[in-house]
């Protein structure tokens, strides 16, 4: 089908809305093509319009549903989902478990009724072990039975297998030391302590003031000095200064207190240390005295290491501390074998 003559072909872009206004004088269509106009094309004399203007947007679907939208919605119907599933479960596994207390209730009950009636052997008793099918008695120490020796077949050879060796008891510490004898460690620290501080006798320091290194004021050691195999201390049995607890010892023979504001280690003594060694210390040497190495310390008395405090003694005009140098010193060279220093 050819196009009429009088219509004027042109190519019409796509990014241009065409319109057209057909021409009463020649009868040809005029195209239109101008972005700018906006109005409907006016129309010809001698036509009315009877419809409204054409208006795209009315015909428009509307907007689609987002993504994000959609997924949400999927992810609901999920949930709900398994919802029901794990209430169904849940309710199946009550279900169960009901039934599982019930038969526990019937065995108990009938374990009780035979209990009664046909009562079991007894156990037997635990100083019995069973060792290859065969029950032995522990020794009086309590340790496992020693196996004997076993032979065993395999492949043609007889192979011997050991059982393992008894466990050897620790030796209890013996005490060598009789309880108030006075050794040559305590005779060392005694008379250091006469040197330095040019004192006769170390009990001369209850009636001096003692302090901190650091200024803190203690008071007298009214409780005495107390050289044992552990080193020297000055026992107070009240302090003129405020301590923090730290807690008791892992031994619980004290609670250890620190002086506040100043860090001085306290012992505040719970029992008497009745272990014949002393733990290792810079003065300490193992004498295994009888009766414990701090037979001497008494409950609620507070004790400080002599070397941590400062004397002030009447006819001395400057403070005076102990020096452990040459004390440690001497007994590593006269006691080699019982000093523990650390």
């Amino acid at each position: 089908m050819h196009a009429p003559e009088n219509v004027k072909r042109k190519r019409i872009d796509p990014d241009r809305t065409p319109r057209f206004v057909l021409n009463s004088a020649d009868g040809k269509i005029n195209w239109d093509v101008k972005k700018s106009e906006s109005k409907p094309p006016t129309p010809p004399p001698g036509f009315e319009r009877t419809s409204p203007p054409f208006t795209p947007h009315l015909l428009a679907s509307p907007p689609a549903e987002s993504e994000t939208v959609t997924l949400l919605k999927k992810v609901i119907a999920g949930l709900e989902s398994d919802k029901a599933s794990l209430q169904s479960r849940v309710e199946g596994l009550e279900g169960e478990l009901k039934q599982m207390r019930v038969s526990l209730d019937r065995l108990t009950a009938t374990l009780v009724a035979k209990g009664q009636s046909d009562p079991s052997p007894s156990r037997p008793p635990p100083n019995q072990v069973a060792a290859h099918g065969r029950e032995r008695e522990h020794d009086q120490r309590g340790d496992p039975p020693v196996r004997e020796p076993m032979e065993v077949e395999q492949g043609g050879w007889k192979k011997v297998a050991r059982g393992r060796r008894p466990r050897e008891p620790r030796p209890a510490p013996v005490a060598s030391t009789a309880r108030d004898e006075k050794t040559r460690n305590l005779v060392i620290i005694e008379e250091a302590i006469k040197g330095q501080f040019q004192i006769e006798d170390p009990q001369v320091l209850t009636n001096a003031v003692a302090s901190s290194k650091k200024g803190k004021v203690l008071g007298k050691p009214t409780g005495g000095i107390i050289i044992n195999d552990h080193g020297a201390y000055a026992a107070f049995k009240e302090l003129e200064c405020e301590c923090e607890n730290g807690g008791p010892s892992k031994q619980g023979y004290y609670t250890k207190l620190r002086v506040k504001g100043d860090g001085l280690f306290v012992y505040d003594q719970i029992r008497p240390a009745l272990n014949p060694s002393p733990p290792p210390g810079p003065l300490a040497c193992d004498m295994k005295r009888e009766g414990g190495y701090g037979h001497m310390y008494q409950k609620g008395v507070k004790y400080v290491a002599l070397h941590n405090l400062r004397f002030q003694l009447p006819q001395k005009e400057s403070q005076i501390t102990l020096d452990l140098r040459s004390i440690y010193r001497e007994l590593k060279r006269e006691m080699p074998s019982e000093y523990i220093g650390s």
